[in-house]
């Protein structure tokens, strides 16, 4: 099957690219102009009657956020972990979770806090030791 264009043909890609002189360039880029313009008239199409494509048109161009984090952690070359999707390599998926040795440590951390002893913060203790000794002294 042979291959189809998107928004630029061969030649136009040869033209802008300087291959075919300075000249040709600005020809191909009107005529590439007046494709973005039909462009998106075709997104307001997609939009009404088919919105799952016009999501996977503005994914590539990166118009979602999840369109350019894909796109992003491509460029880098490095995984992006935002809450509990991970972008890396251009993809998304899930971020895994042991649910082991984290949730432990939380559970030491919160017995350890000093807000745990019986007589509450801290601070309130010294209060009342301190209301108690202004009173002895009247």
């Amino acid at each position: 099957m042979g291959r189809t264009r998107a928004l630029l043909t061969d030649t136009d890609r040869k033209q802008i690219t300087g291959e075919e002189g300075a000249d040709r360039r600005y020809q191909s880029a009107t005529r590439i102009r007046r494709r973005v313009e039909e462009l998106e008239r075709d997104a307001e199409i997609l939009s009404e009657h088919h919105p799952d494509l016009l999501e996977e048109l503005r994914e590539a161009f990166g118009a979602t956020e999840d369109g350019r984090l894909k796109r992003l952690s491509k460029d880098i070359g490095e995984p992006i972990t935002v809450g509990d999707r991970v972008y890396e390599d251009g993809d998304v998926h899930e971020l895994a979770t042991d649910g082991g040795e984290d949730s432990e440590d939380e559970e030491e951390n919160t017995a350890a806090s000093p807000d745990a002893d019986e007589g509450g913060p801290a601070g309130a203790r010294d209060e009342e030791q301190t209301e108690d000794k202004e009173d002895d002294s009247e």
